[in-house]
C-alpha cells in the first residue's frame, strides 16, 4: 500500500537524518573523524531501461532533501575512471558517506568506550528473563546476572533472546558475502552501486571490497562461498583492469525484518528490556541513532523520533 511505503520512507528518513547527526559528534569525539571518507558513490545502469526503472527511487529521495547528479559520457568516466563502457549511465551523491574500515572503526570506539569506563565482557547467553526489578542472564556457564535495564542489541540472533520473553519478532537472516582484495587491485575513487546486480564496491583502508547477495539461509547452514565468487567474477566484467588475486571471502549476517525498519523499544512482557536491532543492511549507518534513542529510552527522556513505526508490537 502506498501510504504504509510513504509511512516507512518517512521514519528512514528520519533515522538516516539522525543518524548523521549522531555519527558526527561521536566521531568528533572520539577522534575517529579521519576515519570517515566523504567521496560520495557512483549508482550505474548498463541500460537505458535500468536507469528508467530507478528514477522513481531518486525521486522519493528527491523529496527527503538528498541530493544527486545523473552522470553520463566523459562525466561517468571522470568519477571512475576504467569502468566496462556496458555502463551507459550513472548516479553521483555527493553526500554519501562511507567508512576507513567497519572492523578497524569498531575497535576504535570500543577503545573510546572503555577509556569513559565502560566494560566488555564476552559470554554466551542461554536465556533472558524477567526479574523483581529488571532481568536475568543466564550465561553459557550457568552464571545468572540481574540488570535494572537490559538492552538486547545482539543482530541476527535478538529475536530468539526476544523469545524469551514472549516478545515474538518475525526476524529473518539475510546472508550476505564479499571479498575483501588487496588495494592494489584497482583504483577505486568511491564506492560503486550495481543494484540491477544486488553489489557494491567499496574502497577501504585495508583493501578493496567487493560484496552483497541476499540470501535467506538462516544462522546455521554453512555459506555458500559461489556467492562471492560469482560477485567477483562480476566485478571483473565491470572493472576490466581488476585484479581478483588473493582475496579473503567472507559470510555475515544482516537481521531483517518484513518492512525493512528496525525494532526500537521496550519489550511488551518485560518492559525493563529495551530493543534495538533488525536494521537489515542499515546497521553501522544506523547504530549511533540507535545509541541515542536507546539512552533516551533507558533515561526515560523523550525521544529523538517517534519510536511508532519501530515499535517490537507493531507485527
Amino acid at each position: 500500500r502506498s501510504d504504509r511505503y510513504e509511512a516507512g520512507l518517512a521514519a528512514q528518513a528520519g533515522m538516516m537524518k539522525l543518524a548523521e547527526a549522531e555519527w558526527m559528534g561521536l566521531l568528533d569525539r572520539s577522534g575517529t573523524r579521519p576515519m570517515l571518507h566523504e567521496d560520495g558513490s557512483l549508482e550505474l545502469y548498463d541500460s537505458e531501461a535500468e536507469f528508467k526503472a530507478s528514477l522513481p527511487g531518486w525521486a522519493a529521495r528527491q523529496r527527503f532533501g538528498i541530493g544527486f547528479s545523473h552522470v553520463e559520457g566523459s562525466a561517468l568516466a571522470a568519477l571512475q575512471p576504467g569502468l566496462s563502457p556496458r555502463f551507459v549511465k550513472g548516479t553521483f551523491v555527493p553526500g554519501w558517506k562511507t567508512v576507513a574500515d567497519p572492523k578497524l572503526l569498531g575497535k576504535a570506539l570500543w577503545a573510546y568506550a572503555e577509556g569513559l569506563g565502560a566494560g566488555f565482557e564476552k559470554a554466551r547467553i542461554e536465556r533472558v528473563e524477567a526479574g523483581q526489578d529488571g532481568a536475568i542472564l543466564t550465561t553459557a556457564d550457568g552464571t545468572r546476572r540481574g540488570a535494572k535495564h537490559l538492552v538486547v542489541a545482539a543482530g541476527a540472533w535478538s529475536h530468539l533472546l526476544a523469545r524469551h520473553l514472549g516478545d515474538g519478532i518475525p526476524l529473518e537472516t539475510e546472508r550476505g558475502y564479499n571479498t575483501t582484495l588487496p588495494k592494489t587491485a584497482f583504483d577505486v575513487k568511491r564506492q560503486l552501486i550495481f543494484s540491477g546486480q544486488g553489489f557494491v564496491i567499496t574502497p577501504l583502508e585495508t583493501g578493496l571490497r567487493v560484496g552483497g547477495a541476499v540470501e535467506l539461509g538462516g544462522l546455521e547452514r554453512p555459506p555458500n562461498y559461489a556467492r562471492s565468487k560469482a560477485l567477483l567474477e562480476k566485478a571483473q566484467k565491470f572493472l576490466p583492469g581488476l585484479d581478483p588475486a588473493n582475496g579473503s571471502e567472507w559470510m555475515g549476517f544482516r537481521p531483517s525484518l518484513p518492512d525493512s525498519l528496525p525494532v526500537i523499544g521496550r519489550s511488551q512482557q518485560t518492559p525493563s528490556v529495551v530493543y534495538g536491532f533488525g536494521h537489515g543492511h542499515l546497521g553501522l549507518t544506523q547504530a549511533a541513532a540507535t545509541g541515542r534513542l536507546i539512552r533516551e529510552l533507558v533515561l526515560g527522556q523523550n525521544p529523538s523520533l517517534d519510536l511508532g513505526p519501530f515499535s517490537p508490537q507493531r507485527f
